[in-house]
């Protein structure tokens, strides 16, 4: 239960809210005092800790009534979410196409192996193309530059900030 709490904690931070380290240690010691059998309970013994005015109690259970979808209750289509949080229309198709990427069972895999980890990234830097960029690097000065171009090549086009 905890790592849901963390996920919510989380959600109300990404939403704006100002959550310190203590108050997610409050919020969780509060939550444990009232138990998670009842889900109102819950509510208002983090609500409590984390929403110090009107405006943000009210943000707050709309919050809360999202990530905690009541029974019979149909969620908000992941799209719709998304843009109402400011991502663009391009954008959403630039996620789309990476999760059709990471569900086909045929193709490269890249996305699912970068997130991952393990042997399905081990395998994407054991690529041919990969190695033979790794083997020109004849300085340690030419790590960055090969590190962006081995990136590249496994399908990260330059949009991590990879400090190396």
């Amino acid at each position: 239960m905890l790592d849901v709490l963390d996920d919510f904690l989380w959600t109300l931070r990404r939403e704006g809210f100002a959550i310190s380290i203590p108050q997610a240690i409050d919020a969780a010691r509060a939550a444990h005092e009232v138990g998670f059998a009842d889900k109102a309970r819950v509510r208002e013994a983090i609500g409590c800790v984390v929403a110090d005015s009107a405006r943000l109690r009210k943000r707050y259970d709309e919050l809360f009534d999202a990530f905690f979808v009541a029974p019979g209750a149909p969620p908000l289509e992941l799209g719709r979410r998304l843009f109402d949080q400011g991502f663009s229309r391009s954008e959403l198709a630039s996620l789309r196409e990476l999760l059709r990427e990471f569900i086909a069972p045929e193709g490269s895999g890249r996305l699912r192996a970068l997130l991952t980890g393990g042997a399905a990234v081990d395998h994407l830097m054991a690529s041919e193309r990969v190695q033979e960029l790794i083997g020109r690097m004849n300085s340690p000065l030419q790590r960055g530059f090969y590190t962006h171009r081995a990136l590249d090549e496994i399908g990260i086009k330059g949009e991590v900030g990879c400090h190396v």
